[in-house]
């Protein structure tokens, strides 16, 4: 299957979610550029210049080469999917497109994959075993619960953990198959104050929001919102900085509770609270309550789940994550 983009052409593309009608805006003219539809109302600019630079740079971390094939289950329209064919397009690797489905996937031959905690979840549930081929399979898209990360590495899953975003092109930081720790990869530099600032050729030209082109570069640098911490060549994610919380005038990190709760089809949220300023409440899918005591034990008293509320099904993104604001 061919890719969707000519990486070598002045072309302009616009990826976006077939599922939903793209805005009726006159973007910009920018020649070679990609644009990525993040919302309903706004769409980020990519030049291709900054996949290449951001495949060149994922392809020496993971050692790529024309003997690789990919397996490439994520949408194009999605900056892990349409990374994967300028991966392909730099080093000459095979790439085999196809629909999710956790068993033909747990039988395919490519050497490299790309998919996110959603997918883990599938073959953790059907207690799928690695095939033989896969050298690195890359999670990412969202955080990867420990237990998770345990139980797909003892079924032979070489997990290779990412932490990066759409205005990045893809991948900031990337770990070793079967390693926790993310190396910032070689095109980007990295500073910290208080959240993290990121630079280098893979960023984003800029965004057009509800009619409005900004570039949000600051001499540039781009500022995320997200919490890490540096340690050299090393980067330690914490959460992004909108999902700290104030319950009783504690600090709440609403990131680090969704990874103590495991419980399927269901997610933390914060609901307003008129004594304490906000609660931990949890949503969740299906006929039975999940059971919530073994986590407000595990948990300080403050951060217990206070209330609860069934939903037909959750919002979820075209990637399978669940679509909720941190308050």
């Amino acid at each position: 299957m061919a890719s969707p983009v000519d990486w070598q052409s002045l072309d302009t593309s616009l990826m976006w979610n077939p599922r939903v009608a793209p805005p009726a805006w006159d973007l910009p003219s920018l020649p070679a550029h990609i644009w990525i539809g993040t919302s309903g109302n706004s769409c980020v600019a990519l030049s291709k210049e900054a996949f290449l630079v951001s495949a060149q740079a994922v392809n020496a971390h993971l050692g790529a080469t024309a003997q690789d094939q990919w397996i490439h289950v994520l949408p194009d329209f999605h900056v892990g999917g349409l990374g994967i064919w300028a991966r392909s397009f730099l080093s000459g690797a095979t790439v085999h497109k196809m629909e999710w489905n956790p068993h033909q996937f747990a039988l395919m031959k490519g050497t490299l994959a790309s998919i996110v905690p959603t997918h883990i979840y599938d073959l953790v549930s059907h207690q799928l075993h690695a095939p033989p081929h896969l050298r690195a399979l890359i999670v990412g898209g969202g955080a990867l619960s420990p237990s998770l990360y345990t139980e797909a590495l003892e079924l032979g899953w070489p997990i290779v953990l990412t932490y990066g975003m759409t205005e990045a092109a893809s991948q900031i930081a990337t770990s070793q198959p079967r390693s926790s720790h993310l190396e910032i990869l070689s095109h980007i530099h990295c500073r910290c104050e208080e959240t993290l600032w990121i630079k280098g050729a893979s960023l984003l030209t800029g965004f057009f929001k509800e009619g409005e082109w900004v570039d949000p570069k600051v001499e540039g640098w781009y500022p995320t919102s997200d919490r890490v911490t540096l340690q050299g060549s090393r980067l330690i994610y914490h959460a992004r900085g909108d999902e700290q919380i104030k319950i009783g005038g504690e600090l709440v990190d609403l990131a680090l509770l969704r990874l103590l709760w495991t419980a399927p089809h269901s997610y933390l949220i914060a609901r307003e609270d008129v004594r304490l300023g906000k609660h931990v409440a949890l949503l969740y899918e299906g006929g039975n309550v999940p059971d919530i005591a073994a986590f407000n034990a595990a948990v300080r008293p403050f951060e217990r789940i206070r209330s609860f509320e069934r939903l037909e099904r959750l919002p979820r993104t075209e990637l399978g994550k669940i679509k909720y604001s941190a308050t």
